[in-house]
């Protein structure tokens, strides 16, 4: 870009389901399902991030869960998403603490009063 900023794109997929991909964990594997997915680009054009998958039927019962609701939730999944694509994780607490920390300060900022973005 002409003011230094590099340019970069991200693919966002939103499936209307009861939940994107069973993911396993434990011993014994427990399954649950996530609304948000997080891919990071291998072997695609240069300036391409990566895929965000989103599921609004389980954002919205972690929204109501969390008490902010379906939209919060999805634009609170989406920035998350888009924080692992550029590299942050929450394996470890400090990590979470500065991914946690980013994330609301983007969030609140999007949510300003007056970001015609948000509109």
């Amino acid at each position: 870009m002409a003011d230094g900023r590099a340019a970069a794109g991200l693919a966002y997929l939103v499936r209307f389901s009861s939940g994107l991909i069973p993911v396993i964990k434990g011993n014994p594997p427990l399954e649950q399902y996530v609304a948000v997915l997080p891919f990071i680009a291998v072997l695609v054009p240069l300036g391409h991030l990566g895929d965000i998958a989103l599921c609004p039927t389980v954002a919205a019962a972690q929204g109501a869960k969390a008490g902010h609701g379906t939209w919060a939730e999805l634009e609170l999944l989406t920035v998350h998403g888009i924080l692992h694509l550029l590299g942050y994780d929450h394996a470890e607490p400090a990590e979470k603490a500065e991914m946690w920390d980013v994330q609301g300060r983007l969030l609140e900022a999007w949510r300003a009063p007056g970001n015609q973005m948000a509109q």
